[in-house]
């Protein structure tokens, strides 16, 4: 999958991505309009649904929506054309002194989703997290990308993740600048692409007027965004943010929020957190993990978000499934 365009605008028609065809469509298949994940349209013209092509996402709910997307094994199947699932994970399990911490866990993240994963306190959320960022090996399962095991690959991987777990340890000496610089050239990043990489992660988390600033003279809340620019450096098309709302205020809530929303213009997002009403304004998927399970998915997708909050206490309580 190639890199996605530039977000354009706020949540629902605000973004630009890029799919790929398992294979080679017709004239008459990839004309027209197609959905992509839960809550997107895609909009293709004559060779739209050949690999890189460039596609307009637009809102789900519409008329023009209905009736052409369904999902199979193999993925998402537009008009007979197949595209490849960005991101599943299958059959996770993960153990710590002999107590189940994650069993059986699978889910499928589709291009363009922010998904939740919302739980207690020792629900196994964190670890999750952990397991997918290759920093926890499972006991069994895999996580594909794109229909390649990831876990074969570590290191290919790895370039395409972005992570900000809960606790970040920043190096406060260093300017703003001097870290992310740092950063893009250890996670590989060519020369002569860091100074790029650095300013649009800056622009988009809201810290370029920073740059120049020491890392240790900043609020909890500016250090968080720093951290978050540093998982998007390299455009990753897997994103995980480990409570990335805690200790933030509502403004900065806000601006998180909108990092996230347009993250998911080149990325798979997978979040967790505790803050229902501020995930719900972004979120196109909540997953219920109780016990190391995943007990039930919950869609946010046309959904007001007092409707949300009773079907995730629901599924809390083991209501639904």
């Amino acid at each position: 999958m190639s890199e996605a365009g530039e977000p354009t605008g706020a949540r629902g028609n605000r973004r630009l991505s890029v799919v790929r065809a398992v294979h080679e469509p017709t004239r008459s298949e990839s004309e027209g309009e197609h959905v992509c994940g839960p809550d997107v349209i895609l909009t293709v013209g004559e060779k739209g649904a050949r690999e890189g092509a460039r596609v307009k996402i637009m809102p789900v709910g519409s008329p023009q929506t209905a009736g052409r997307a369904s999902r199979s094994g193999a993925g998402l199947t537009i008009f007979g054309i197949i595209l490849q699932t960005m991101f599943e994970v299958r059959n996770i399990a993960f153990t710590y002194r002999k107590k189940p911490v994650l069993r059986d866990v699978s889910f499928v993240v589709s291009p363009g989703e922010v998904v939740c994963v919302i739980g207690a306190n020792g629900a196994g959320k964190t670890t999750l997290l952990k397991v997918l960022a290759t920093l926890a090996a499972p006991d069994s399962g895999v996580v594909m990308v794109d229909g390649q095991n990831a876990f074969a690959k570590p290191l290919r991987y790895r370039r395409q993740l972005g992570y900000l777990p809960e606790r970040v340890a920043l190096y406060e000496e260093m300017t703003v600048k001097e870290y992310l610089n740092y950063r893009a050239a250890l996670k590989g990043e060519p020369v002569k692409r860091i100074r790029r990489r650095v300013d649009e992660a800056c622009e988009m988390c809201k810290v370029s007027e920073f740059l120049r600033s020491p890392i240790g003279s900043l609020s909890a809340g500016l250090k968080k965004r720093v951290a978050l620019a540093d998982a998007l450096l390299l455009r990753p098309r897997v994103l995980l943010l480990d409570d990335f709302l805690a200790g933030l205020d509502s403004d900065m809530r806000e601006t998180a929020g909108a990092v996230l929303s347009n993250a998911a213009a080149f990325s798979s997002v997978i979040a967790t957190g505790h803050e229902l009403d501020d995930l719900a304004k972004w979120a196109t998927r909540f997953f219920i993990l109780r016990d190391g399970v995943i007990s039930a998915s919950v869609s946010a997708v046309g959904v007001d978000r007092s409707s949300i909050r009773g079907r995730i206490a629901a599924a809390l309580k083991g209501s639904i499934s």
